[in-house]
């Protein structure tokens, strides 16, 4: 005799697909990292921040071809290994005054925690890193093939290995000019497993370190430079130069104060930042600054619409998991449970009569009233206002299971973007292209202002109507549709049948912005030896970073 229910799971569910953690579940920060900032700084990702990687592992392509080695992948790991292993963990013996807490070394969690251990001398032969080609695999060889140092490897005509250019085999002459007089490059070397004295990878890394770049006496810094910015008229490289001209318009006019991910967000949206940080971008470098701020437009859009599916997401799975539920139960639920004065007193902003069901027509209108806007919104609204797309996405991370602040609070982001851009600002008409990239597949910026301006041409749509188009359209048959084209990785938080949702208990990531490329960039500018350090308060620009900035280019002597 059965004692007690048990609860029925679809479990071939399971079986066929395992449900796994994925990314970008409404597949918008791809549109961001693959379309806008590709276009803004091609070949920069957040984790090629040091230019030197470039030259090194060149260099390393080039002494694997320089000897009479098999030319096969295998060969070229076998050799390629013990030599980034030494320069990894010599970073951590630098003791130049430049390296000033360099971050982001390839392999640095196990070398870092070996360079503590003080030992007398090391062996190459250590499993450093997963990928058997290290930052090179990972990360910097698409780099490095944009800068035009490497023929990627693959079938005839095409190398068997990734083989240096003409340009490469320059780059590596002037790294190995550098460090050919250390006794590792003269004694260590040549030899794949070896064990070699901590003295001789501190006076080598003292020359080789990624830091020294950056110094007016490095003899590759100019060729890097060059192929980063200019290089016979490479578009990629016209597209960084521009990028780069912005930064350093901007590190030279923000004194006394560290120019971080955050800040940096600030000013390209609002031009000025909470401690009233003012900048105004010269004429050359005005349309890649708009170009930043559409791209920052998309940001807040995709965190207001990705913190809407994290809130339904969590509601959906502790209601019921695997069991379906009417849509219509979550459109009750918003409507009897949002409580606009929890909004108000959190927020410290009067929602004076708004409700659920209040015209939203109205809402837009509160916006309005609220920030004393009389006339042009986008240049009126800004960062200090009572209410802003930047206040809001802090207390929307903050409160990332508040109803109030998921639903209502990303509402009025989407709100605050809709009424800056319903009306194309003319200074941004000939950039709009930006805000188009993603389409209607990955929902473009553009896209949701023009559909959204077709729905208030009913006048008496209502707060909780639009909510719901919001959700049907933008979130549930967006991730519906992107889980979709995942398979068979099984990404799926809830699946539709009809006019029910079926939800599936998987923890998620908090929502954020996705990665600018700011650290990356500025890190990069900084080492090629343009200005100090984005991270300190006083900013400073080298005589070649003014050349640049006005618009100019050194003079290479390459």
């Amino acid at each position: 005799m059965v004692n007690s229910l048990i609860k029925a799971k679809p479990q071939w569910i399971s079986e066929a697909y395992k449900a796994i953690g994925g990314q970008d579940h409404l597949g918008l920060g791809s549109v961001s990292s693959d379309q806008i900032l590709e276009n803004l700084s091609p070949g920069l990702i957040a984790l090629t921040p040091h230019p030197r990687y470039c030259s090194f592992y060149t260099f390393l392509l080039d002494e694997f071809w320089n000897r009479n080695l098999n030319r096969n992948q295998s060969t070229w790991i076998k050799f390629f290994r013990p030599r980034a292993f030494i320069f990894s963990l010599g970073a951590h013996f630098c003791s130049n005054p430049e390296h000033n807490n360099l971050q982001k070394i390839m392999g640095s969690r196990t070398t870092g925690k070996l360079s503590r251990q003080n030992k007398e001398s090391y062996n190459t032969d250590f499993d450093y890193i997963k990928n058997k080609l290290g930052g090179y695999g990972l990360y910097y060889g698409p780099l490095i093939r944009k800068l035009g140092w490497v023929v990627p490897s693959g079938q005839p005509p095409l190398p068997p290995v990734d083989a240096p250019t003409p340009e490469g085999k320059r780059v590596s002459e002037l790294f190995r000019k550098t460090i050919e007089d250390t006794e590792y490059y003269k004694s260590y070397f040549d030899t794949d497993i070896i064990d070699i004295p901590r003295n001789v990878i501190e006076d080598y890394i003292k020359k080789a370190c990624l830091c020294q770049l950056q110094k007016k006496n490095s003899i590759e810094r100019n060729y890097s430079l060059y192929h980063f910015i200019e290089n016979h008229d490479d578009l990629n490289a016209i597209s960084r130069r521009k990028t780069f001209m912005f930064f350093l318009d901007l590190i030279n006019k923000i004194q006394n104060t560290a120019i971080t991910d955050d800040i940096f967000r600030q000013i390209i949206y609002f031009k000025t930042t909470i401690n009233s940080n003012e900048y105004e971008p010269d004429p050359g470098v005005r349309d890649n600054y708009y170009k930043w701020r559409l791209y920052q437009a998309r940001e807040y859009y995709g965190f207001a619409l990705n913190s809407m599916w994290f809130y339904l997401c969590n509601w959906g799975s502790k209601k019921s998991n695997f069991i379906p539920i009417e849509v219509e139960e979550f459109w009750t639920h918003i409507s009897k449970e949002l409580n606009l004065k929890n909004f108000s007193n959190l927020s410290n902003t009067p929602v004076s009569s708004l409700k659920h069901n209040s015209k939203f027509a109205d809402l837009l209108n509160w916006i309005k009233n609220l920030n004393s806007i009389s006339k042009n919104f986008d240049a009126e609204c800004n960062i200090n206002d009572p209410i802003n797309e930047y206040k809001l996405y802090n207390l929307v991370k903050s409160n990332n299971e508040s109803l109030e602040f998921t639903v209502f609070g990303t509402l009025i982001i989407l709100s605050l973007i809709y009424l800056r851009f319903e009306i194309i600002p003319p200074e941004l008409k000939d950039l709009w292209f930006i805000s188009k990239m993603g389409g209607r597949e990955r929902l473009s910026l553009d896209y949701f202002i023009k559909s959204l301006k077709k729905k208030l041409n009913n006048k008496d749509i209502t707060i909780i109507e639009v909510i719901k188009w919001i959700f049907l359209e933008f979130v549930i048959e967006q991730h519906i549709k992107i889980a979709s084209n995942k398979l068979p990785q099984n990404t799926f938080r809830f699946i539709k049948e009809g006019n029910k949702i079926v939800f599936f208990d998987i923890e998620n990531s908090d929502t954020d912005f996705n990665t600018s490329r700011f650290e990356a960039i500025s890190t990069t500018i900084h080492e090629l030896g343009l200005c100090s350090n984005f991270n300190e308060t006083q900013h400073n620009l080298t005589h070649d970073g003014l050349t640049i900035v006005n618009g100019d280019l050194p003079k290479w002597n390459i």
